[in-house]
């Protein structure tokens, strides 16, 4: 770099971040995943959304339930990297949407917001699996809970080579947008462990609860 544009950018006033700088930096991180997974959807061939596509499927239930339809699958999803990244937030104060999603790497594994009907799940990734994978914390460690009007949510990192495990149950409202989910995530440490749990989530648009094993990392 020359030496008179070094000098300019040492004499520089740079002020310091403001304290809303970080809220501010992670709502829009999780705008870019959420925009990342419907930019990815609708360019995806075989993505399960709508509900007539995944009754076709013939691989989980769906019953009406106070006008709306509710929606179970169970899954084997294949990773990169040998992590998988779980996302959650209730409502957004500035940004009025409330989401969840599974991913690895750059690939949206599940994913639901409030904004979009139906659901998002990895094509060519992910399979129908029989694996008995309960739909409850089963022993995790509560990770905090998050009401509506937070800027903050949940992000996590775990550790899954090879695969991971997902159980969902979906309610969607009469115009069919997710109103309630129930989302278990399950892994292994190494390929031959047993499966165990990674994280559960209750999810709504008003509150979030959130439980994380200790294998992972959150943010």
């Amino acid at each position: 770099m020359p030496t008179d544009v070094r000098d300019v950018l040492h004499e520089l006033s740079v002020p310091p971040e403001s304290p809303e700088f970080f809220d501010e930096l992670r709502e829009r991180m999780h705008e870019h995943d959420r925009a990342h997974a419907r930019r990815w959807r609708r360019a995806s061939v075989g993505v399960a959304v709508a509900v007539a596509a995944i009754t076709a499927a013939g691989v989980f239930a769906a019953a009406r339930s106070g006008g709306g339809s509710t929606l179970e699958r169970t899954v084997s999803c294949a990773t990169t990297s040998a992590t998988v990244q779980v996302n959650a937030n209730a409502t957004f104060p500035k940004l009025p949407v409330a989401s969840a999603s599974v991913s690895t790497g750059k690939s949206a594994l599940f994913s639901i917001d409030t904004m979009d009907k139906g659901f998002v799940l990895g094509g060519s990734r992910c399979r129908p699996a029989a694996a008995r994978i309960p739909l409850a914390r089963a022993g995790l460690p509560s990770e905090g809970v998050y009401s509506a009007g937070a800027y903050r949510g949940l992000m996590a990192y775990c550790t899954a080579p090879g695969r991971v495990f997902l159980r969902f149950r979906v309610h969607l409202d009469s115009a069919g947008r997710p109103e309630n989910a129930r989302i278990a995530v399950w892994g292994r440490s190494g390929r031959t462990k047993p499966l165990r749990p990674l994280a559960f989530l209750q999810w709504s648009a008003p509150r979030l609860l959130t439980y994380v094993s200790s294998r992972c990392t959150t943010q």
